[in-house]
């Protein structure tokens, strides 16, 4: 489900959510999920509280496999036939391992990279995922 986000940051209407956190409802018999929120300080920061066990990762490391891809992800759509560079600026206050926040370049499920500061053992890291069919770390 996706919802469009407006006035954050003076950059309009051009981002929508891929898996709203406000969205997110718990599947019968666990609490996976839940109260996850976000909301735009009126000095247009955006500040997301995303639930637990959400994350984009595929097929590698894992026993049995784990293909996860319900992750939030606010976003705007770039035309193929267009150059485009990111640039962001975030606080990380984690609470959990591996609890993390950054930027994503995302195609489908099987194709994107994620880059950002990860907690790993109770320490932050600069992390960095491609995917391609299977997650790289």
């Amino acid at each position: 489900t996706m919802q469009e986000v407006k006035g954050f940051g003076g950059i309009g209407t051009s981002l929508t959510w891929f898996r709203d956190p406000k969205l997110w409802t718990p599947r019968e018999g666990t609490t996976e999920g839940t109260k996850g929120d976000w909301v735009v300080e009126g000095n247009g920061e955006l500040v997301l509280r995303p639930p637990s066990k959400k994350d984009f990762w595929r097929k590698t490391y894992y026993e049995p496999l784990l293909c996860k891809d319900d992750g939030a992800c606010l976003f705007a759509e770039v035309p193929e036939n267009e150059a485009a560079t990111l640039e962001t600026e975030f606080t990380l206050t984690p609470k959990r391992q591996f609890d993390q926040a950054g930027l994503c370049v995302r195609i489908d499920c099987e194709h994107w990279i994620k880059a950002g500061i990860e907690v790993v053992d109770g320490s932050p890291r600069l992390s960095c995922v491609v995917t391609n069919g299977f997650s790289d770390w």
